[in-house]
């Protein structure tokens, strides 16, 4: 039997040979192969039979050749972030919370002007007898000198529940000499306290999620 090789190797050369001759050429080359097929009945054969394809193998005919590239990864289309409502109530504010503290003790806060400025070093300045819980860290920190005032304005993160941040300011206030009181505000607490012998004031707001908590803390006789 013939190859298919050889079928393959014999269609090859006739078309090259078709390509750089005339005419004649090709004419030539068709009585040679019809005198071959004469001579040879299984390439007769070969030649006279349908081609068969193999479709399992037909899909991988072409695994080689240059497709072109994949379209481009189309990226998502942003969703547009909802809006603010503008009549929502605004965000808690360290300055606010300062002019809340003035309200509410307007005799210590006598001459002390409540437009804070921010800055990280105003958490240094919080008095000494009202320290952070161990382990604390300054979320943001503000404050005021303004006609001799000493405002202090600090937010803390305390790796503790709310209840023991609570304790934590009672206790310190009491040894410092404060006059303390504990209620509960919103989601939270706020320890207050004031001390005679020289006019200090602070209060503290308390949030807790879990084993962990924040501390809003203002004072007006900040170092």
């Amino acid at each position: 039997m013939i190859s298919l090789s050889r079928i393959t190797a014999l269609t090859a050369l006739a078309l090259a040979l078709a390509a750089c001759g005339g005419k004649d050429d090709a004419e030539e080359i068709d009585n040679r192969i019809a005198a071959k097929s004469d001579a040879d009945p299984a390439l007769t054969a070969s030649l006279e039979d349908q081609i068969m394809v193999d479709t399992a193998l037909a899909g991988q005919a072409n695994a080689d050749a240059v497709r072109p590239g994949n379209e481009p990864k189309q990226s998502p289309v942003p969703v547009d972030e909802p809006s603010r409502d503008p009549n929502a109530a605004p965000a808690t504010t360290l300055g606010s919370l300062a002019a809340k503290q003035g309200e509410m003790s307007r005799d210590a806060f006598n001459g002390c002007g409540l437009n804070v400025s921010y800055s990280a070093g105003f958490a240094a300045k919080v008095p000494a007898d009202l320290p952070a819980y161990g382990g604390s860290k300054v979320i943001e920190a503000a404050g005021s000198d303004e006609n001799g005032c000493a405002l202090r304005a600090v937010t803390y993160a305390a790796p503790v529940a709310a209840d023991a941040l609570v304790k934590h300011y009672a206790d310190v206030a009491a040894k410092a000499g404060y006059s303390v009181a504990a209620k509960d505000e919103g989601k939270g607490k706020i320890v207050s306290g004031k001390r005679a012998a020289d006019g200090g004031s602070f209060y503290v707001i308390v949030e807790g999620q879990g084993a962990a908590s924040t501390a809003d803390l203002v004072v007006n006789n900040g170092r």
